[in-house]
């Protein structure tokens, strides 16, 4: 059996290639050990995506919005990307930024994202 199959409850959620947040259905939570771990709504992706925008919307500049982009970069990479392939031309640019004050870490996601911009964009 592989790793990938074995992972349960917790060790999903903290895996940003894995974690769907509240995408995972309840069919999926009961499997996977989630229950009890998720708020009790499943959501889709489009409404994940309303959640980040607004999220982002109410940030005061870019460097909060940065924040919050990396942030969820580290513990869900398909809505990360879901959220910059909506709206290319206004998160684009925020997500190749790095601050000194970022942890290297997150130079790998930049990169990542910008890769996923320029294709997009051609």
């Amino acid at each position: 059996m592989s790793q990938a199959s074995t992972i349960r409850g917790q060790e999903i959620l903290n895996n940003p290639a894995r974690n769907k947040e509240t995408a995972f259905t309840m069919t999926e939570r009961q499997s996977l050990g989630l229950e009890g771990l998720l708020p009790p709504t499943v959501e889709n992706i489009d409404r994940q995506l309303e959640r980040v925008q607004t999220q982002l919307a109410a940030k005061p500049n870019d460097l909060e919005r940065y924040i919050y982009l990396m942030s969820l970069a580290a513990r869900n990479e398909t809505l990360f990307y879901h959220t910059l392939m909506s709206t290319p031309r206004g998160l684009c640019r925020l997500s190749m930024i790095r601050p000194w004050l970022m942890p290297v870490w997150h130079t790998d996601i930049s990169i990542a994202a910008a890769r996923a911009c320029i294709s997009r964009a051609t």
